[in-house]
């Protein structure tokens, strides 16, 4: 139960004392998002832009002092429109905006908001490694994974499940929640796959929206692997789309033999003809129309339509 604020000259003061003041943020300190609505409200409650100067006054010997208001404030923190329900979980809305929808305020400064007002719903937001090692980042909208098991002929399969990480989890964690979160037996692997505005069904309202089918699709995914101690947004296969917020992952099992995804490509490989025409991909990423000239145990040789056939490649 929050306890009686002070005078708001007093909270002005402790507040200014913790956001103004000379520490740095490290690694791993928490901070809380705030309904930029209700922290406005606060701040115009205890004129939070005001000197805080002595307000006495000394008329021929007379001090009079001002007294500081203890009127009653802008109530419990309110964050509830700040969120929406996600399964079980109450997470923050997809697209909120810095300065316009929330603040952000280090552990000292919530903890006494919240102890002189109370509040509803709290989200915490991790300073973690930025892209570089030498940059940290305030991590507000962690990764959270649309999960699905591999079934045995290779495709997505079953309803998904949501699982959340943040970026400095280590990798070994991770793909043991990201395992977890769907059954299956004997040795697994996870692949992942960054989402775009495409990959999604619906408008955007702010609630999770679900992956489209052909998101789940044989192609681009990555293999999630990187030493077991190092942190998931460090690892190749998550790095380059660090700041991507929605991803699916794919839990892979075998109990023995070959994995289901390899054996479905082999499948592929063996109806290789020499003559078919195919998409194929060149060094630069580039996608063209092209045909089979030689087909080999392991590798084919494509030519590209319309080039010179020294241009051709093999895979």
């Amino acid at each position: 139960m929050p306890g009686s604020p002070p005078p708001t000259t007093e909270q002005r003061r402790a507040v200014k004392d913790v956001l103004d003041g000379p520490e740095r943020q490290r690694l791993g300190d928490v901070y809380y998002v705030l309904s930029q609505k209700w922290w406005a409200a606060w701040r115009q409650h205890v004129a939070y832009e005001k000197s805080d100067s002595s307000s006495s006054l000394d008329l021929a010997g007379l001090s009079l002092t001002r007294t500081s208001s203890v009127e009653e404030g802008p109530g419990p923190i309110t964050n509830e429109p700040l969120g929406v329900s996600a399964g079980s979980e109450f997470i923050l809305r997809e697209g909120l905006v810095e300065r316009d929808d929330y603040a952000l305020l280090p552990e000292r400064a919530w903890d006494l908001l919240t102890r002189w007002y109370g509040r509803d719903y709290e989200f915490k937001a991790l300073v973690v490694q930025g892209a570089s090692s030498s940059d940290l980042t305030l991590e507000v909208f962690p990764l959270r994974f649309d999960v699905r098991i591999v079934s045995e002929d290779g495709a997505a399969s079953g309803p998904s499940n949501s699982v959340q990480l943040s970026r400095s989890d280590k990798v070994s964690s991770a793909r043991r929640a990201l395992e977890d979160a769907v059954t299956g037996r004997g040795e697994r692997r996870v692949w992942v796959k960054p989402a775009s505005d495409e990959s999604f069904e619906g408008e955007k309202t702010g609630a999770p929206r679900s992956l489209k089918a052909d998101f789940w699709g044989d192609s681009d995914w990555r293999l999630l692997e990187g030493d077991r101690d190092a942190m998931v947004g460090g690892i190749p296969s998550i790095h380059e789309d660090r700041e991507c917020p929605r991803w699916g992952a794919l839990v892979e099992s075998r109990t023995s033999g070959e994995w289901p995804r390899d054996l479905q490509r082999e499948k592929w490989r063996a109806h290789i003809r020499v003559g078919d025409v195919i998409d194929a991909k060149d060094s630069e990423g580039r996608w063209f129309d092209s045909r089979i000239v030689e087909v080999d145990r392991d590798r084919v040789k494509v030519h590209y339509n319309g080039w010179a056939l020294r241009w051709g490649c093999s895979f």
